[in-house]
């Protein structure tokens, strides 16, 4: 439940409302997760926020259709960037998983 989900309620009720929403909700202030902080203000992430690389990764490779850059696990721990354009031969830059992580303001 999200407090967006009460945002009509209003009167002496607005803040009894609003405490029971905060004490059962997975999200807290500003977006924050219980297992960590969420990473906002990521390319091509518009106004999302994730708690995961792998969420971020994800979401990336969901916009690939229309040309976005997103990142292919070649094998465990290392990854290829897929640009929008690439020039037949062109060797693409591998990241590891630490290296996307520590880029992209991930921590585990």
């Amino acid at each position: 439940m999200r407090i967006s989900a009460i945002a009509n309620v209003s009167g002496p009720w607005a803040a009894f409302a609003v405490g029971v929403v905060a004490a059962v909700s997975p999200i807290g202030p500003s977006g924050m997760g219980l297992a960590g902080q969420s990473v906002a203000g990521l390319p091509h992430a518009d106004s999302k926020t994730f708690l995961t690389l792998e969420a971020y990764l994800q979401h990336l490779k969901s916009l690939a259709p229309i040309d976005v850059p997103h990142y292919l696990e070649v094998s465990p721990g290392l990854y290829e960037l897929q640009p929008q354009y690439q020039a037949p031969g062109q060797k693409q830059p591998r990241f590891t998983r630490d290296e996307l992580e520590r880029k992209f303001g991930f921590t585990r």
